[in-house]
């Protein structure tokens, strides 16, 4: 048995070793993003035609971003159900999934179709199928890199759903060119939650809170709700404590922030000092311009240091009193 159990279902990603290395080189990664993001947008600019249809749709409401990071697995998703809530990746995992109203839904990832190793397809089609199955009943609108529309006519995935495609641009996560223009490339496909925060601007939310993005505290809350670190309560409370000791050690810049439990299992809940990804001051900065105001709803003991933030208290009480 592993000394700290992750939830053993979660997927690879397609950022494997091979493009985990041109990552740490960056002008290796902005060479291929620049290739990559030229290329899909020669051949499936076409697709975000439709997009057109909905800039501004929800002019000067509200909406709920919500992230998979450990401190949404305390929060109660159907007590937001009369606002507009935008989920991304594995949401489907939350213990309210199905009894809440998810209105819009992104996975960013684009398809590498030029990808053949065994790995990548089994992912691919995991993810894909399951997506789809937790989401059958559902009305919900999605988004999906346009590198996927033949993927999912071969797979017989999402054709009975609202669809739209999204393209980033040829300088993703540039500062200097940021666009958030749905019919074109966009500047925020660098992350789940910079795109839900683009896509929510371009349909028109002016009030955005950010739920359950542990990456934008201080300090960072690591992992996800639906894979944090557990270990079994069959062991000693020395035993426990040891394998603690040793997850840290064998992860640099781990600090444990304290301890969660239930019947079967002790949850350590982990944070790191590192900075917030500088990105999201860009972020801030640029959408502010636009009147958009975007709120963190951050657990005790955490802080915000980009957006503002507000307790998830506070937010109850808004919604109490019909102002959220």
């Amino acid at each position: 048995m592993s000394e700290l159990r992750i939830y053993e279902g979660q997927r690879r990603w397609v950022a494997d070793n091979f493009f985990s290395s041109i990552k740490k080189v960056r002008i290796l990664k902005n060479i291929l993003s620049f290739v990559l993001n030229s290329y899909w947008y020669l051949i499936y600019h076409n697709y975000l035609v439709k997009n057109r249809e909905l800039q501004n749709k929800y002019l000067g409401d509200k909406c709920f971003i919500l992230g998979n990071g450990i401190s949404l697995g305390d929060i109660d998703l159907r007590k937001i159900s009369d606002v507009y809530t935008f989920g991304c990746n594995e949401i489907f995992y939350h213990k309210y999934f199905n009894e809440m109203k998810l209105n819009f839904y992104t996975i960013i990832e684009p398809f590498y179709s030029f990808r053949r190793d065994k790995n990548y397809i089994e992912d691919i089609n995991k993810l894909y199928s399951e997506t789809y199955e937790f989401f059958k009943n559902h009305d919900t609108v999605f988004f999906f890199h346009a590198s996927l529309k033949k993927y999912f006519k071969k797979k017989h995935f999402f054709l009975d759903k609202d669809i739209y495609f999204l393209l980033g641009d040829k300088y993703n996560l540039n500062k200097h060119s940021l666009a958030y223009d749905i019919t074109k490339g966009i500047s925020f496909t660098g992350g789940a939650v910079f795109t839900m925060i683009a896509l929510s601007a371009y349909m028109g939310f002016k009030e955005i809170y950010l739920l359950g993005c542990g990456y934008t505290y201080s300090p960072i809350q690591l992992y996800h709700f639906y894979n944090r670190p557990k270990i079994s309560k069959k062991h000693t409370k020395s035993e426990i404590n040891n394998r603690i000791e040793k997850f840290i050690q064998e992860n640099d810049g781990l600090k444990l922030f304290g301890i969660e439990e239930d019947d079967e299992f002790i949850y350590p809940l982990f944070v790191t000092d590192s900075p917030v990804n500088h990105f999201h001051f860009e972020l801030k900065k640029y959408f502010e311009g636009k009147g958009i105001k975007i709120y963190n709803v951050v657990p005790e003991g955490f802080e915000s240091p980009i957006y503002e933030k507000i307790s998830w208290e506070e937010v109850l009480l808004k919604i109490n009193k019909g102002s959220l």
